[in-house]
């Protein structure tokens, strides 16, 4: 039996469990004993190195944990009214109106003021009396109109009844 082959092990140790035990008897133990040495050393090291991100894992997520109460117990609490930065946001408010609406006030203010000068301009015009020559003008342009309107009224007096003929 000392001359059978590792694979002629396998093969009988999953033929019969009695072979096995016979197979297993034949072999020296401290090879076996050795493997399985190593094999708890790297157990040994793989749990410890298990246990050291399970500590740490734990660590962080303690520390999330109170980070996380502290953010829910300040956003509970009461907050305070920040009154300088509501004054400030109102005064800003006030400064951008303020530098829109001045100069549109002044422009209607000046144009206001145009118009009133215009306007007493165009009165003191009218009152202005005309001079003798550009009354003379007038005075004959108003009659040459008078008997151009005489004129044409004849005229659509005469086709009026003619088209009624």
């Amino acid at each position: 039996m000392d001359t059978q082959q590792p694979s002629d092990t396998m093969a009988r140790t999953r033929r019969a469990p009695r072979e096995y035990v016979e197979v297993q008897a034949s072999v020296p133990l401290e090879p076996r004993v050795a493997k399985l040495e190593v094999g708890l050393d790297r157990l040994t090291a793989d749990v410890s190195n298990l246990a050291t991100v399970v500590r740490e894992q734990g660590a962080s997520m303690e520390s999330e944990i109170q980070k996380l109460v502290v953010a829910v117990t300040q956003a509970a609490g009461p907050r305070k009214t920040d009154w300088s930065t509501i004054i400030a946001a109102v005064m800003m408010v006030m400064a951008i109106g303020a530098a829109v609406l001045i100069p549109l006030n002044n422009a209607t203010q000046d144009n206001k003021a145009a118009l009133e000068r215009h306007h007493e301009s165009l009165v003191e015009h009218q009152r202005l009396d005309m001079h003798p020559v550009g009354l003379a003008l007038v005075q004959r342009m108003e009659g040459q109109l008078a008997s151009h309107i005489a004129n044409n009224d004849k005229q659509f007096k005469v086709l009026i009844e003619s088209d009624e003929k």
